[in-house]
């Protein structure tokens, strides 16, 4: 909670909760409400009315999950004219109900070798949110005073797979050796993308279909809230 304490009276207070995020069956996502009273201190005698912001902070992690059928197409450049069951195209959306989103996937099948080709994916991802993205392993710290480093934009690549099964190699990331994961270090204003890539590629030989791609960010998220509030003197 952020109050001017120079006009109010109140303890530090903070809170851990759990909510449920956006689901399709609760598009809406889960509310909780919070109460805390502040006591206002008296205005000077030559004030009567005096205005004034107060705001609460949160800090959460958060999961943003994109899953969609792409077309997977062994025989992309062979000049075949007879009808596939699915086309090779990009893959676009508005969002995944989080605040950071996967926007848009560039789709490209790239030749191994004379046998095989590898579906190509380049995620592309913006904060769509009104707050600020932060490292999930350091949410406490965001709401104090504490700092730490690769505090802010930190977005881990919790998951990246075609067919559920297979793992896809990703690269524009950098590195955690110590936790053992990879991280987009989000720029805000700029296109921020990554490609992940299926090294083993798919035969030639195995027809045209359609499966599907899934790519999971983990990371946090702090945002704060605040009002204007009018203080009145008692003798208004």
């Amino acid at each position: 909670w952020n109050v001017p304490t120079y006009l109010f009276t109140l303890e530090e207070y903070s809170e851990t909760f759990e909510i449920y995020g956006k689901k399709v069956d609760q598009p809406q996502g889960e509310t909780k409400t919070f109460y805390r009273y502040a006591k206002a201190k008296a205005l000077s005698p030559m004030q009567e009315v005096r205005t004034a912001t107060i705001g609460a902070t949160l800090c959460y992690d958060y999961e943003t999950i994109f899953s969609e059928d792409v077309c997977i197409d062994p025989q992309y450049y062979q000049s075949d004219k007879k009808k596939k069951p699915c086309e090779v195209k990009d893959l676009s959306s508005s969002g995944q109900g989080g605040p950071v989103a996967i926007t848009k996937v560039d789709v490209a099948m790239i030749p191994l070798d004379e046998q095989r080709l590898g579906p190509r994916f380049t995620v592309h991802l913006r904060n769509q949110g009104k707050g600020t993205v932060i490292n999930r392993d350091d949410v406490q710290k965001a709401c104090s005073s504490e700092t730490s480093p690769n505090l802010f934009n930190v977005i881990y690549i919790e998951e990246a797979k075609l067919s559920k099964i297979y793992n896809l190699e990703c690269t524009g990331l950098q590195r955690n050796e110590q936790l053992g994961r990879s991280y987009i270090l989000l720029e805000e204003g700029k296109e921020n993308s990554f490609t992940c890539e299926l090294k083993s590629g798919i035969p030639k030989e195995q027809g045209v279909f359609s499966t599907p791609l899934l790519i999971k960010l983990g990371y946090g998220y702090t945002i704060t809230k605040s009002k204007e509030i009018t203080i009145r003197s008692r003798k208004v």
